[in-house]
């Protein structure tokens, strides 16, 4: 679990980078769906740092996830490359989403980015 044990709404930083260090994919997905159910802001800088390094595709969308939860506008730039991918549509799709909560609005113009696949 990597819910602070003291504090339950809280992560336990050192167990969340643990789990994204993990050799298996099934280890850091679950430390990733772990921290979304906490909810707590600090899961941003570790998940954006693993967002750089990680090959397993579906841990790749739910780092996206996580990106588009619990960070800001200023953070579409960081998964916006992750639309023009044309082999992994559950990545593309939540790449959709995390946009969506990211900028709202559509003050960074990421919605326009979305390629047309007709």
């Amino acid at each position: 679990m990597v819910a602070d044990p003291a504090d339950p709404a809280k992560l336990d930083f050192d167990r969340f980078a643990r789990a994204l260090r993990d050799e298996s994919p099934v280890r850091r997905l679950r430390g990733l769906l772990e921290a979304i159910a906490v909810g707590d802001p600090a899961m941003l800088h570790p998940t954006l740092q693993r967002l750089e390094i990680e090959q397993d595709d579906w841990v790749l969308a739910t780092l996206v996830k996580v990106v588009g939860r619990a960070g800001t506008a200023d953070h579409v730039a960081k998964i916006q490359r992750f639309l023009e991918d044309e082999t992994r549509p559950r990545l593309v799709a939540n790449t959709i989403e995390a946009v969506a909560m990211l900028d709202p609005g559509g003050r960074e113009g990421a919605a326009r980015e979305v390629p047309d696949r007709e």
